[in-house]
């Protein structure tokens, strides 16, 4: 992981003693939990507060629900000076209409409110919207539609009686679909092996491995994993992948098919 890296972190104490190796190890000296330890201090490095205070008010808030008692750290730092965590509630505005639209269920304002209320939501009316407070830990809120959700799952999905539409619509393949259709048809009937491939490549497929030295394609910032870290621009490399990965088998690969390709 850190040999294409001059420069690496290691977090050291007062006392010059090694805490952590982020994001690989922590020291035995600090890391160490055994069924003995009663005091923990959780530490979450990166680059971006906005991902780590979540992830630090998760772990937090997660052992205090197993009886822990949380307390606060003052950091400083260039940026500032804070104070962590931060578990003051968050706030969202959602519009009473939207939820009975989107819900399908004709709830009073009243009703919203205790349904949210059994999913640790502090909800109160104003003027037609609801002011809704959520935990620190709720990484996941980020639009109303998401507090709508949980209106519904506080509801009871089976309790939601379906309605028949009064509308009638009637769907049809598109042109390319049925000729895509056609085609797979025909290629089966020769013989042929349909295969699904990702949509998600890596360079070394779409390109080196094909023989070229470059071709313009939309790459992950932040992938998972460097396997699937570009957008695929031609079929042919997940394909080639798929029978190299497949030569020990009877099936895919036919060897005349693929020559006349």
């Amino acid at each position: 992981m850190l040999s294409d890296f001059v420069k690496y972190p290691i977090f050291i104490d007062a006392e010059g003693k090694v805490l952590s190796m982020p994001p690989i190890i922590n020291s035995d000296y600090t890391g160490k939990v055994t069924k003995e330890t009663r005091d923990i201090f959780i530490e979450c490095s990166g680059f971006n507060l906005k991902f780590l205070m979540p992830a630090l008010n998760i772990m937090v808030s997660a052992l205090a629900d197993r009886g822990g008692k949380i307390e606060t750290v003052d950091v400083i730092s260039p940026g500032g000076r804070i104070w962590t965590p931060d578990l003051k509630p968050k706030k969202i505005v959602i519009d009473n209409e939207r939820v009975r639209k989107l819900s399908g269920l004709d709830l009073k304002t009243q009703e919203i409110v205790k349904l949210l209320g059994k999913s640790r939501y502090d909800a109160r009316s104003a003027g037609g919207r609801l002011i809704v407070h959520y935990p620190a830990y709720r990484q996941d809120i980020m639009h109303q539609v998401d507090i709508i959700e949980d209106v519904i799952i506080s509801y009871g999905y089976n309790r939601a009686e379906p309605v028949i539409p009064e509308i009638s619509g009637k769907g049809k393949l598109t042109g390319i679909n049925e000729f895509s259709e056609k085609i797979s048809d025909i290629m089966i009937g020769l013989g042929a092996q349909e295969i699904i491939t990702y949509i998600l490549t890596n360079r070394s497929y779409l390109v080196e491995k094909m023989g070229l030295k470059d071709m313009k394609s939309v790459e992950v910032e932040n992938p998972v994993s460097k396997n699937w870290s570009v957008f695929r621009t031609w079929i042919i490399p997940s394909l080639m992948e798929f029978l190299g990965k497949n030569t020990n088998r009877e099936y895919p690969q036919n060897q005349k098919s693929y020559i006349h390709l």
